[in-house]
């Protein structure tokens, strides 16, 4: 014979194992950059990868400069000159699945050699991220110094 306890906790489980899960996709996010030939600047390339298990809707992926930038060609991003960010959007992605958005960066530096880093970060992402670990890289730059006239050599190296 069941007990008023056993037949509440039967009805509980039951009532739980209808509920869906929320929908999850864990997204890990990829910083790149490779120093330009010409003035103190890097291509930056900014990969996302859905481990799923759901597909991805949409994500933002803000990177932070750690020295003065300004960006050739931020399209499809949005570029903050004062707060030196990069705001870009990724739309729907399969599990399994990698999309890149390529620009590049120039770096407003002078005086004595500096290191700096530059990091990415997912702000948003739809549905959510169940693993917050793998949502940052970052990628770091030296700057080597300069002076008038320029080096021959590049000055900065990602």
């Amino acid at each position: 014979m069941l007990t008023t306890a056993a037949l509440l906790a039967a009805t509980l489980l039951s009532g739980a194992a209808n509920v869906p899960l929320p929908a999850r996709a864990d997204i890990s996010v990829d910083l790149a950059l490779t120093s330009t030939i010409v003035l103190p600047g890097a291509r930056v390339e900014l990969s996302i990868t859905n481990h799923g298990p759901e597909p991805l809707t949409s994500a933002t992926i803000v990177v932070r400069f750690g020295a003065d930038a300004g960006v050739a060609q931020p399209a499809p991003c949005t570029f903050d000159a004062a707060a030196d960010t990069l705001t870009c959007p990724f739309g729907p992605l399969p599990v399994g699945g990698t999309a890149t958005i390529s620009t590049t960066t120039y770096f407003l530096l002078g005086g004595p050699p500096t290191r700096f880093a530059n990091t990415a970060a997912r702000t948003v992402s739809t549905p959510l991220d169940p693993n917050s670990a793998n949502d940052t890289d970052s990628e770091y730059c030296t700057y080597l110094g300069g002076g008038f006239p320029p080096p021959p050599v590049p000055t900065l190296y990602c």
